[in-house]
């Protein structure tokens, strides 16, 4: 019998979901251990850390480093990243490109915001995000829009938020 790991890590992936696919997704990333190292709100209002800005600022590479990504909305909050982007469809004329997949695109993401906060902060090998992410597919327009205000009013709502562990 084989030996089995000591855990199981359940997936929140859809099974047989293409997640190269032209769509709109939403993902969520939190710090390692939810620390706040992004910043804090006051009055409503995100006021990023130097960490903060440095994740704001490789939001705004997604869509240089992935072409066919545009990021629609995005947001910084104290310990956690949210993103809704839209992975458009590869031209068809070029045969070389391939879609990248959230994973890759999420990956991206981690290793460059870990790499500059790490180097900026002098603090090589400390780990910024937990591992995996939470992530939802868009399904229609109402849902698009719900998920697209929510990001927009989540500073408003971060006293009463689960994610503040600091209340």
């Amino acid at each position: 019998m084989e030996d089995q790991p000591a855990y199981n890590r359940r997936s929140i992936r859809l099974p047989h979901f293409d997640y190269t696919q032209p769509g709109g997704y939403f993902v969520t990333i939190c710090t390692q251990d939810r620390q706040p190292l992004f910043g804090d709100i006051q009055n409503g209002e995100m006021r990023l850390s130097l960490q903060g800005r440095a994740v704001a600022s490789f939001m705004e590479e997604i869509p240089l480093r992935f072409p066919n990504v545009k990021i629609e909305t995005s947001i910084v909050m104290p310990n956690h990243a949210h993103l809704l982007f839209i992975i458009q469809g590869i031209d068809s004329g070029k045969a070389h490109e391939q879609a990248p997949t959230l994973g890759q695109i999420i990956g991206f993401f981690k290793y460059q915001t870990t790499k500059q906060i790490n180097q900026t902060t002098a603090t090589p090998g400390q780990r910024i995000w937990q591992r995996g992410y939470y992530e939802h597919i868009i399904r229609d327009e109402r849902d698009y829009i719900a998920i697209w205000e929510y990001i927009q009013n989540n500073p408003l709502t971060w006293v009463s938020g689960e994610e503040n562990l600091n209340p």
